[in-house]
């Protein structure tokens, strides 16, 4: 008996109509062929359905992969430098890193604290005058992304070099005035609040540490 050979249009609109076929019969999966996926397929280079599936969301989504292997790396400089401030055990070691070490650490040009307090020189950090820092401040530990007017001036002779940076407000009460905790780059580090939370949880634990040392 002769049979009537099924034509691929015809088996696309069927398997169209009947979307759950597969579910339905899902032993035949193991059975079928796939291209490789990308731009160089051909009916020679095939795969299993699973290895299919995964090579499709790979060429498809392989920049948000990037991103996401981007974030959990800065995730995870973020909290081994938490470890290394809370290991802290005096102001000047402490110092020296915020003031030498931690911008490396985070790929960035410069990190500056600053207040109206000649206390923050204890820190190693740049006193300023009241006006300049009160627009600044913030009374909530706020975090700023790349709100410095270039008229302030705050990282000196390394100002021509930032092209994004980041404001964080210390608790008022630690130096009884408006005193900030800044991070400059000279990359797009800082635009479009990328990582605030991390950097706003990485502010919080310096914000802590300060407040530590100077009660001391």
């Amino acid at each position: 008996m002769l049979k009537k050979k099924i034509s691929d249009d015809a088996i696309k609109v069927f398997l169209e109509q009947n979307p759950n076929f597969f579910l339905n019969k899902s032993e035949l999966l193991t059975k079928l062929k796939f291209p490789s996926g990308g731009n160089n397929s051909s009916a020679y280079n095939v795969v299993s359905f699973k290895d299919w599936i995964i090579n499709s969301l790979k060429y498809k989504y392989k920049d948000l992969l990037s991103i996401s292997k981007h974030n959990f790396l800065t995730q995870s400089t973020i909290f081994s430098i938490v470890l290394k401030i809370l290991d802290f055990d005096n102001i000047n070691s402490f110092s020296m890193f915020i003031n030498h070490k931690l911008a490396k650490e985070l790929n960035l040009e410069k990190i500056l604290l600053t207040s109206s307090n000649e206390d923050i020189k204890k820190f190693g950090g740049k006193k300023l005058s009241n006006k300049s820092l009160s627009s600044l401040f913030n009374n909530h530990n706020g975090l700023l992304m790349d709100a410095v007017d270039e008229k302030y001036k705050l990282f000196g002779e390394n100002q021509t070099k930032i092209y994004s940076n980041a404001i964080f407000s210390l608790d008022y009460e630690i130096f009884k005035s408006p005193s900030l905790l800044i991070f400059g780059s000279t990359k797009k580090t800082f635009i479009g609040n990328q990582g605030t939370e991390l950097l706003s949880f990485l502010c919080m634990v310096l914000n802590s540490r300060i407040k530590q040392f100077i009660n001391k």
